[in-house]
């Protein structure tokens, strides 16, 4: 039986024989890393190889002079990839830290610490309890945004990301050495 590969397939091979490389797993962190990425001519007689940004899917072939030239990164579908591996750590530290209450901080509006006891205990229990995740309300996928009505009242929570320092925002939010996260419990009037 005959292994018959798709055009992108042999140009992603040529590009990891041109850097060295006999697998893809050897070319995902120099491709992903910082700065210019490894990138390919699409064109069929064109195998010219080139650095250029990781989002580039028309760049600019100086051999053929054609507008084809794609980064490694596109050409192997890893920012889609890398992007759900996110998603899904973001996910299990989001629901780790909502469902425990713990590895973040949690804070209340003015509005919802005004609330009786009794009530905040409740809205807190149904924030720890929350699994009505639908398309609308977690696009992401990552369990960080949820809505509910407790007493008659609508209340929203979030989880946000911050660095360590909570100065700025996280620039990774999967990696939990590096972020802060903070739920906020909230009246929906208080969006």
């Amino acid at each position: 039986m005959d292994l018959v590969l798709s055009g992108r397939s042999v140009k992603l091979l040529k590009l990891c024989e041109s850097l060295g490389f006999r697998t893809l797993d050897q070319l995902e962190p120099f491709a992903v890393a910082d700065g210019p990425c490894p990138a390919i001519c699409m064109t069929e007689e064109c195998d010219k190889t080139c650095k250029t940004d990781k989002h580039e899917a028309n760049g600019y072939c100086d051999a053929c002079g054609g507008k084809t030239v794609v980064s490694a990164v596109v050409l192997a579908g890893l920012c889609e990839a890398r992007k759900e591996r996110n998603a899904v750590r973001i996910r299990e530290l989001n629901d780790a830290f909502r469902t425990t209450l713990r590895g973040g901080s949690v804070m209340m509006t003015p509005g919802v610490a005004e609330l009786p006891d009794c009530v905040k205990a409740d809205v807190v229990s149904k924030v720890v309890s929350f699994g009505d995740f639908t398309e609308d309300n977690d696009p992401h996928g990552e369990h960080d945004f949820g809505s509910f009505d407790v007493v008659g009242r609508k209340f929203f929570w979030k989880i946000d990301y911050y660095d360590r320092t909570l100065t700025g925002g996280a620039d990774d939010p999967a990696d939990p050495d590096k972020t802060s996260r903070v739920l906020t419990i909230m009246l929906a009037g208080e969006y």
